[in-house]
């Protein structure tokens, strides 16, 4: 029997606040409160937050690239797990893959998982909606979506974002030339 190579990166969530005392600024924070940056609308100009400003056959280019069934599998699988915890069911989000398909790319071109450029999506993201909460797992070399899934829960980070208080995610599966399917999993909460 064929072991199945596989791998996954820790988490990065970052939460937005407002400050009503400065309308244009907004703060990042991991998720256990261990380090904190201070991210101001100034800071998202200056990043690359134009990841979403595709024209139609731009989107339909990278949504090709994509593995929807696995797409869809994971969602199920999440939103399983979910509902066995009483936790909200998650809603699938098109711009969220699109941002994931991104990653995946860069992450293909690098031949290694990682969460760089983590800021710049959720720049595109808050670009184009009121972000709360962003989080994210990558992982690659699961060929099925219930494997990833289930070792994404064996993983406390990753666990975390799964039970996170989020209303929306998209995983992104993407596959290198050989074959190889990188996941980029994307949580929102708008």
């Amino acid at each position: 029997m064929k072991k199945t190579l596989f791998l996954f990166m820790s988490i990065v969530v970052f939460s937005c606040e407002s400050d009503d005392s400065n309308s244009s600024s907004s703060g990042f924070s991991n998720s256990d409160g261990s380090s904190s940056t201070q991210i101001t609308a100034a800071q998202c100009e200056n990043t690359n937050a134009t990841l979403l400003n595709l024209d139609e056959a731009e989107k339909e280019i990278l949504l090709t690239q994509n593995d929807m069934d696995i797409t869809r599998n994971v969602l199920e699988e999440v939103n399983r797990y979910r509902a066995s915890q009483n936790l909200e069911l998650l809603e699938s989000n098109e711009n969220l893959l699109l941002l994931g398909i991104q990653h995946n790319q860069y992450q293909i071109e690098n031949d290694d998982i990682s969460h760089d450029n983590a800021i710049s999506r959720f720049c595109s993201l808050a670009s184009v909606s009121k972000v709360v909460a962003f989080a994210e797992n990558t992982a690659f070399g699961f060929n099925k979506a219930e494997d990833v899934v289930k070792a994404l829960l064996e993983s406390t980070n990753h666990k975390q974002n799964i039970e996170g208080n989020f209303d929306a995610m998209s995983t992104s599966v993407v596959a290198n030339e050989d074959g190889v399917l990188f996941y980029t999993q994307i949580f929102v909460r708008f």
